[in-house]
Order: structure tokens, then C-alpha cells, then sequence
């Protein structure tokens, strides 16, 4: 039995598996997709009911002239209230990157929707505005760039594959998974939309950002990815608040390998995936 492809209103859309039990919502990061996710869906889809969601632009979504963080979260809001209409049950959320930031705001605004997260070395931020503001020729230099690159970007041109193929090898220690992904990556523009590039110089409006690691109410599980033995980890200060706030039910653990490390460590990820959600019947 084919999977369900489920067309949002946002432009968003959502791959509903064929497997019961605890739903499991995916939720990609900036430039990903469905294939963000393919060995965790293909490992849990025969056990959970797996939902994998694609922003607008993203895969198998409409596309959009252009859109930004906020527009991302109100595609993942929708797929959420779908898998619950459903389902009629709370799902696990797993985010990697950017789709860990949608996933605990997510967590913060319907707990009644959400029993557990799952963060693949996620963004984090409690605020839309800069740490420090950058000085204005730079600015207006820094917007000029953007506008190049999202152009290059849109037509694969060479500046866009010159500035994404050092992101993938930053991604990856695998070097055969980073070269299936970045085939795969090929298929939709990188980093697809100018707004989401200037939101890194001029800060996010519409996010509802706050600070998440104090409010979530469900489960926690963050495995972060070590560039090498022994690095420094990122999430110290974020660990430390979400132990504070939940307790046990937060929960921790690293794997060396690059950001995208659901593809490049797959079976890792797999392992703490399946732990967590046993974890939470």
C-alpha cells in the first residue's frame, strides 16, 4: 500500500506511512525534504504511524515566490493539527536543524498535540534579533550578496553550487551518504527562498519565539553531532534548562558526524529514536 500524500492549505504537504500505533511527526530543516528522513521512515514505518512533512518550495510542495521562517512554521502547525485531527492521539515530534526549532515551539503552543521531541543537533534561539547589530555598509553589502546567491541559487547556477557544496561536506563525515544526499539535494533549490537568506542579517518577525527549554512540558531527547571526539557541545546551556525544567524526562547523548546526522549516522539516530519512542508508551 503507497504512502498518503496530503496537499495543506499552507502549500505545505505531509506523507502519512501505512504503519499504527504512536504517531511520529518528521520535520526537516532549511533545504531539506521528505529524504531528510528516508532511514528513519524506513526503519519505524512498519511499527508507527510516521508523518513526514515538507515545507512550501520543499519536495513535493507548491512553490512560492518566496517565504521565510514564520511561513515554515505555519506549514508545520498545520501538518500537526492534521496528524491530530486524525489520529486523535499526541505525536512525537523529531526535528533536525531548523525543524527542531519549529518542533519545540510546537511543543510550547499545543502540549495537548505533542508527547515527546526529538531533536537532530537543532537550532535554537529564543529571539529574532541579532546578538549584535551589523554596521550598515556591511548590511547593505551583506543584502547585495544575498540577492546574488538566492538568484544563482534558483537557476543552479555556479555561485549557488559554489557556496552549497561547502555546507554538504561541512554536513557530512560519510563521504558516500553525502553524495547520494547532495543528488537528492539537486532536486529543489538549496537554500530556496531570498527571505529565509536575510533573515540571518535582518532578524525574524512572526516566529513566536520565547524561551522554549523553559516551557516545554514533553519528553526531550537531543543527540548532537560531534565534529570530532571530545568537541565542546553546543547545547550546554540548553541542556542545563531543559534538565531544570523537565527533569528526567530530559534526556541527552552525541554521535560524531556531521549536522545532517540522521543520513550520515543513520543507525545512531535510528537506536535513540526507537529508545525514546519505547521510552514514552
Amino acid at each position: 500500500m503507497a504512502d498518503t500524500l496530503h496537499q495543506l492549505a499552507s502549500g505545505a504537504v505531509l506523507h502519512q506511512g501505512t504503519g499504527q500505533g504512536l504517531p511520529v511527526v518528521f520535520l526537516h530543516g532549511v533545504g531539506g525534504a521528505a529524504w531528510s528522513w528516508s532511514p528513519q521512515v524506513e526503519a519505524l514505518g512498519q511499527t508507527f504511524a510516521t508523518f513526514t512533512w515538507e515545507a512550501r518550495g520543499h519536495g513535493a510542495a507548491r512553490r512560492v515566490d518566496d517565504a521565510g521562517l514564520a511561513d515554515s512554521y505555519v506549514d508545520a502547525r498545520e501538518a500537526l493539527d492534521l496528524v491530530f485531527e486524525r489520529t486523535k492521539r499526541p505525536a512525537v515530534l523529531v526535528g533536525h536543524s531548523m525543524g527542531g526549532l519549529l518542533a519545540l515551539a510546537l511543543a510550547c503552543e499545543r502540549p495537548d498535540a505533542v508527547a515527546g521531541v526529538f531533536l537532530v543537533d537543532p537550532v535554537y534561539a529564543e529571539t529574532g534579533s541579532l546578538p549584535v547589530a551589523l554596521p550598515r555598509l556591511v548590511a547593505a553589502f551583506f543584502r547585495l550578496l544575498v540577492g546574488a546567491i538566492a538568484s544563482s541559487f534558483a537557476t543552479d547556477g555556479w555561485l549557488g553550487r559554489a557556496v552549497a557544496w561547502p555546507i554538504f561536506t561541512w554536513a557530512f563525515h560519510d563521504a558516500q551518504v553525502r553524495d547520494r544526499t547532495w543528488a537528492l539535494q539537486r532536486t529543489q533549490v538549496p537554500l530556496e527562498y531570498r527571505r529565509m537568506l536575510l533573515e540571518s542579517v535582518d532578524g525574524v518577525e512572526g516566529f513566536p519565539f520565547s524561551p522554549f527549554a523553559d516551557r516545554v512540558k514533553a519528553p526531550v531527547h537531543l543527540v548532537e553531532a560531534l565534529m570530532r571526539p571530545g568537541s565542546r557541545s553546543k547545547f550546554t546551556v540548553v541542556k542545563t534548562r531543559l534538565q531544570a525544567t523537565l527533569g528526567a524526562k530530559a534526556t541527552f547523548q552525541s554521535v560524531v558526524g556531521g549536522h545532517y546526522l540522521q543520513l550520515d549516522r543513520a543507525a545512531e539516530v535510528n537506536a535513540q529514536l526507537l529508545s525514546f519512542l519505547r521510552s514514552l508508551h
